[in-house]
């Protein structure tokens, strides 16, 4: 998942990412293997929420979805964003059916829709010395748009509410849900980054 592109690359070898160097078995993957890790993303990120409490999905959700897009163009890497979404949002905002199944859907489509530039951000910054800081600030950035537009905003499903009493929860204190947020996304991202490198 992470060489679709080095056939581009040229010979810009030595400017590209730790991980985007590394001799990858996934530079025959087709979109299946992507859309199922997207998928997988979307599902830890669920999990990791109340009422699951499996909160140490979360960080692996961040990661997922980052390998994912890795390589990927800009519009697959945003196809893969959708399907990451649409996974975390169509049942996570469910009881929005009391106000009818249209209503539901709707607002489960404009939350998913947010993930479509941040997941084209993810394959792009992957790509950049320092990956797993700049994939951190992409889920941040993204999670403050969504929360503040429109109509004042729909926070639900952000990473830091899956982590109310975790390791994390410390950083709320210093930073709110944002600073909360950029840690859960980071570890992932290093965690990532570390299993790239023993592959």
């Amino acid at each position: 998942m992470v060489t679709e592109d080095a056939q581009h690359a040229g010979g810009n070898t030595q400017a590209a990412s730790p991980a985007a160097r590394l001799p990858h078995r996934s530079s025959r993957t087709g979109p299946a293997p992507r859309a199922l890790a997207a998928a997988a993303a979307g599902l830890c990120q669920l999990l990791a929420l109340p009422p699951f409490g499996l909160w140490w999905l979360g960080p692996i959700g961040a990661a997922l979805l980052t390998l994912a897009v890795m390589g990927a163009r800009a519009r697959r890497a945003a196809w893969l964003g959708l399907v990451c979404g649409a996974v975390l949002m169509v049942p996570l905002i469910r009881w929005q059916d009391v106000f009818g199944v249209d209503v539901w859907l709707v607002i489960a489509a404009a939350e998913t829709v947010y993930f479509a530039p941040m997941a084209a951000g993810l394959a792009w910054v992957a790509r950049l010395p320092g990956w797993p800081v700049w994939t951190a600030a992409l889920w941040v950035l993204q999670e403050a748009v969504r929360a503040r537009f429109p109509l004042g905003g729909f926070p639900w499903g952000k990473l830091a509410f899956a982590q109310p009493d975790t390791p994390f929860a410390g950083y709320a204190s210093l930073g709110s849900s944002p600073l909360t947020t950029f840690a859960v996304a980071l570890v992932g991202g290093l965690l990532l980054a570390a299993a790239l490198r023993l592959a």
